[in-house]
């Protein structure tokens, strides 16, 4: 089924439209429905159990963002993959110093995102599926064009057509590598009956309870105890002896997220069964953590030379269809 990209307009407005260079209208999401429920004579045990609950959630979706100077770590990664006309595109939307700035500013959606006038919107950082799902579905897995998936679709298309200007497209930018690191988040293509971890707590050695989300998004990533700089190029060490090639068998993010979520069923998952934070789940989690960012910053350079592609590479610059 081809995903019709008009469905997904709203991140930015129409090229004729002047906007700021943050511009946070994607659809018009309602919440819908109740934390918990309970008549006036519930007692107050109850209450107190559901308030606990609801905060914990709620703190939780806080968390359902990538570590921000993770994303300059992807950023740094990305670069030495872009083609000269990516390159060129960049330098000519952010000036001749785009490399230190793309790396330096790579967390500006995510801080953007901490904003609680922006918290509404914390449901594009995902891309649910249910276990037995074979792919993904717009109707099911990005209703009215809510999903992670969608974000960089159109964050694409805003790149590619002379219609927005380059304020637009600047933002653009960033909420593709926002949204594009997003997906390759074991839980943030989790379950959708756990929210992506989100309603999942493990006890840590201190018997606390700890978010499965804010384990996979934060913790794990922390707990590596480096600079961002320092890892990026131990990283960048790593990747110049992977198959990278075997990383682009597909080019279209709907499937990425599909295989973001078989991990997570895979690998993610089983190490939180037995309801602890355990050292297993600490050590196996940065290790897959590592290979995702490296797989996120290879595929967003992938995404830009396919959207700016050289003189003499065969193609138009358009979007290949998504089927």
């Amino acid at each position: 089924m081809r995903i019709r990209l008009w469905r997904y307009r709203g991140l930015f407005a129409s090229g004729s439209q002047k906007t700021s260079a943050v511009v946070w209208f994607i659809l018009a999401w309602a919440s819908g429905g109740r934390l918990f429920s309970g008549g006036r004579s519930a007692g107050r045990k109850a209450q107190s159990q559901g308030l606990v609950a609801a905060l914990l959630f709620a703190t939780a979706s806080l968390c359902s963002a990538f570590e921000q100077s993770g994303h300059q770590v992807v950023a740094q990664l990305m670069t030495p993959y872009l083609n000269s006309a990516a390159s060129a595109e960049l330098e000519r939307l952010f000036g001749a110093q785009w490399q230190q700035l793309v790396v330096r500013n790579a967390g500006n959606v995510q801080a953007e995102m901490s904003r609680p006038k922006n918290q509404k919107l914390a449901e594009l950082q995902f891309t649910l599926f249910d276990p037995e799902d074979e792919g993904f579905e717009v109707e099911k897995h990005c209703a009215n064009g809510v999903c992670s998936v969608a974000a960089v679709l159109e964050s694409e298309q805003v790149l590619l057509k002379p219609s927005f200007d380059d304020t637009q497209k600047r933002q653009a930018f960033w909420y593709l590598m926002h949204y594009n690191l997003q997906l390759h988040i074991p839980l943030n293509c989790g379950l959708i009956r756990d929210q992506g971890g989100r309603k999942i707590y493990l006890d840590d050695d201190q018997l606390k309870p700890v978010n499965l989300s804010f384990i996979w998004n934060y913790d794990l990533y922390r707990k590596l105890n480096q600079h961002w700089f320092s890892y990026a190029k131990a990283l960048s060490r790593k990747m110049e002896e992977e198959n990278k090639d075997a990383w682009l068998a597909s080019l279209r993010p709907r499937d990425w997220a599909y295989e973001t979520n078989r991990l997570a069923i895979a690998e993610a998952y089983p190490l939180a069964l037995d309801g602890r934070y355990s050292a297993e789940l600490i050590n196996r989690g940065q290790e897959i953590l590592e290979m995702q960012l490296m797989k996120a910053a290879y595929r967003a350079a992938a995404l830009l030379n396919e959207l700016f592609p050289e003189v003499e590479e065969q193609g138009s610059g358009q979007l290949p269809p998504e089927s």
